[in-house]
């Protein structure tokens, strides 16, 4: 099997003084005032691996595919007089022939745009806590025997109306410092896409931790 999308990558890429011209690009409007740190800021606080979770629900085929996107925060330099502007460069690129490159670019940049307009709620990434010493493929084991059932009917329960057919969960070990074996520690990564805003699919991802904790063993 074809290496899956690779990592998400974050470049920086500065217009050197020059106008840079729009031609087919995928961009997206930085928030006024925004300078290119403050975009690269931002993309930062995004979660990375959720995003590439959405990508991969809306094209299963990169699975099997050789594909790169990136986002670049890019300065935008008019000739003349006019003021310099930012606005995101949204780039995939593939290795194998995928014909669907720039249909990727505008999903990844309307998720974007998404997140941008929801800049100052943007909610932290979900994690929850393994004993210590616990390996991924350990922490896999273990995630394969939780009782899902328990937790799907809490979610029922607190979100009725919430179709299942559009509420997809990914639960993914992470080893946290990893060249460190020292302060390495693999925690579970909570990711929940919905049609649904977003302050609801952070709230089922709480839901699950919470039940995560309760289910797995012990720190």
């Amino acid at each position: 099997m074809k290496k899956a999308i690779s990592a998400f990558l974050l470049v920086l890429l500065l217009g050197c003084g020059q106008g840079v011209e729009f031609g087919n690009m995928t961009t997206v409007d930085m928030p006024e005032n925004w300078t290119e740190e403050e975009g690269q800021a931002f993309l930062e606080k995004i979660d990375q691996r959720k995003l590439q979770f959405a990508v991969i629900r809306q094209f299963p085929a990169l699975k099997e595919r050789e594909v790169n996107y990136r986002i670049l925060p890019t300065v935008f330099t008019p000739y003349g007089d006019k003021e310099k502007y930012f606005k995101y460069r949204v780039v995939a690129t593939s290795t194998d022939g995928w014909e669907k490159t720039t249909a990727l670019e505008e999903f990844i940049a309307a998720y974007l745009t998404t997140l941008i307009s929801n800049k100052n709620d943007i909610n932290p990434m979900v994690f929850v806590d393994l004993p210590a010493g616990v390996n991924e493929q350990e922490a896999n084991k273990l995630l394969h025997s939780l009782n899902w059932a328990v937790i799907q009917s809490k979610i029922a329960e607190m979100y009725p109306g919430l179709s299942p057919e559009t509420t997809h969960f990914k639960m993914i070990p992470v080893a946290l410092s990893p060249l460190d074996p020292h302060d390495r520690q693999v925690k579970i990564h909570v990711m929940v896409l919905t049609e649904a805003t977003l302050d609801v699919e952070y709230d089922i991802e709480l839901i699950i931790a919470e039940q995560l904790k309760l289910q797995l063993p012990k720190t």
